[in-house]
């Protein structure tokens, strides 16, 4: 078996050798809501997303959530505490739907990717990868205008989590409310309403049905043009 790896690099799906990875193992189900690890947590498995999709946020001191990464198909759980690179971990991990994810002791994890270096350099890859969208996204919240942080996180959710339609439209595979992208870019929920409504006029996303979002890739490069932001070089 095989699962999807979104290469940034070339733009198309690449099979990365995962079943070497996760073959064999536990698969457990998540109900769409459902908090899968908390902020302080050891976690003694290491998880990987087979279908659906998860948030990973931090919740601040007004007990308002951040949403800092979604991970879809493919994604590797909690990557920062697996990699070693912190006692437990920082953050909050909960369902954007309803979730299958493949479930490995953490001692079995390390031991196959010390196993088999092309495994190793693909999780290596990934994990870059996933690094570099969050660096993007971080970088977008420093600016003032919440139709510039909108903007750069439709293409992120473009770009990662979506199924292409007709005439450059594509859907979010998961359900996106005002509240969600609120959490995503940090304002509130009535200014990222305002700024939805605005870019519904100008054909950059639509919701043809409650919490369903579709965006249209062609014009929100053009759109990201005039704003000089990031989407602009990435798709082209």
């Amino acid at each position: 078996m095989s699962y999807p790896f979104y290469n940034r690099a070339v733009n198309h799906l690449t099979f990365p050798p995962y079943d070497k990875l996760f073959a064999d193992v536990r698969i457990r189900q998540y109900p769409r809501g459902q908090i899968i690890m908390y902020a302080g947590d050891e976690p003694l498995h290491a998880y990987m997303v087979k279908s659906g999709a998860v948030k990973i946020y931090d919740i601040n001191d007004n007990n308002e959530e951040k949403v800092l990464h979604i991970g879809g198909p493919g994604a590797i759980l909690p990557a920062v505490y697996l990699f070693g690179q912190a006692p437990q971990t920082a953050t909050f991990y909960a369902t954007l739907m309803d979730c299958e994810l493949y479930m490995l002791p953490i001692e079995e994890f390390n031991a196959r990717l010390l196993q088999n270096n092309d495994l190793a350099l693909a999780c290596v890859r990934w994990f870059a990868g996933e690094v570099r969208e969050m660096m993007i996204r971080m970088a977008s919240l420093q600016k003032s205008d919440t139709k510039e942080r909108l903007l750069v996180t439709l293409w992120y959710l473009a770009r990662l989590h979506t199924q292409p339609l007709k005439n450059s439209w594509c859907r979010v595979n998961f359900p996106v409310t005002h509240q969600l992208l609120a959490d995503m870019i940090g304002v509130s929920r009535e200014s990222t309403s305002i700024a939805l409504k605005e870019f519904h006029k100008q054909r950059i996303c639509r919701s043809p049905k409650l919490s369903k979002l579709e965006i249209n890739l062609a014009v929100i490069k053009k759109t990201a043009d005039k704003y000089q932001c990031h989407p602009a070089h990435e798709l082209s």
